[in-house]
């Protein structure tokens, strides 16, 4: 059996240098390309606080890795052949149909890498999303996010479905953050009185109420208005974002069963007045 060396002495000088002058630069590329995917598979992988999430940092860096290497031996054989022209057209319509093909995958993809850096939420925080979803955040994929509906029912009782919403979304359209189950939001309840009410001891008595059973440090202030059916008063408190509801429901009952202890307060609702006059 012939050697190699026997094989390689056969090939001509210039081939070597040729193939030499491709493969030498290829590997370089490709092991200083490896190195900086591995660089950002750590970075990104150290900034996921779940486990879920740093699998899906991996997946992403696999998928980077073999499109790279693939454009790399595409190069290769295009600079071996000598033919340049032909790698910019190949290059150009291999773009071309994949930026077509996957222009909304890739753009997930980029939002979900944008996520997962400036953390805008994480797992569990509530968000809106534009008009289209509000929930508690269940998890964020490569493609979607998975969200606990909530307010499907004019409240912020979790409704039990869950809804996928496309990444890309939030390069279009705002995301407000709620924040995690710890974090506080102000929350508020109205009370509307007659004009003829003791007013200053209604808003007493709302804002002793709401701030006893929302439990928060501040104490609750109000914000009255004048309207056609009698003084709104607008109480305002510090809630926890998950108890919101059922806080809010309580506060409206203590303030009604409080109410009703006091003569001089009557709640206002819409209604008409006649007046006969006897000429």
């Amino acid at each position: 059996m012939e050697s190699f060396t026997s094989y390689l002495d056969r090939i001509p000088v210039e081939s070597l240098l040729r193939i030499t002058a491709v493969v030498m630069p290829l590997i370089f590329v490709l092991v200083l390309g490896n190195l900086v995917l591995s660089l950002v598979e750590r970075t990104a992988g150290a900034q996921s606080s779940k486990r879920r999430s740093a699998v899906h940092v991996r997946q992403a860096i696999r998928i980077f890795r073999y499109i790279f290497i693939a454009l790399v031996i595409l190069v290769g054989a295009f600079s071996y052949s000598g033919s340049w022209t032909g790698l910019g057209v190949s290059l150009g319509v291999m773009a071309a149909a994949a930026g077509f093909a996957l222009q909304r995958p890739a753009a997930s993809v980029a939002a979900w890498f944008t996520i997962l850096v400036k953390r805008p939420f994480g797992i569990g925080d509530r968000i809106v999303i534009g008009t289209i979803a509000r929930g508690d955040v269940l998890d964020v994929t490569l493609t979607h996010i998975s969200l606990a509906e909530v307010g499907r029912y004019g409240a912020e009782d979790v409704s039990g479905r869950t809804i996928l919403v496309p990444n890309n979304v939030i390069f279009e359209l705002p995301v407000t953050r709620y924040g995690d189950g710890e974090d506080t939001v102000l929350g508020e309840v109205e009370l509307t009185v007659t004009y003829d009410s003791n007013v200053k001891r209604a808003r007493e008595i709302a804002e002793e109420v709401a701030s006893s059973v929302s439990g928060a440090d501040s104490r609750a202030h109000t914000r009255v208005k004048l309207t056609d059916n009698g003084v709104l008063m607008e109480i305002r408190y510090d809630v926890k974002v998950r108890a919101a509801n059922r806080v809010a429901s309580e506060i409206s009952e203590g303030i009604l069963d409080a109410i009703r202890q006091e003569e001089d307060i009557q709640l206002a609702y819409a209604r008409m007045d006649v007046r006969m006059v006897q000429k």
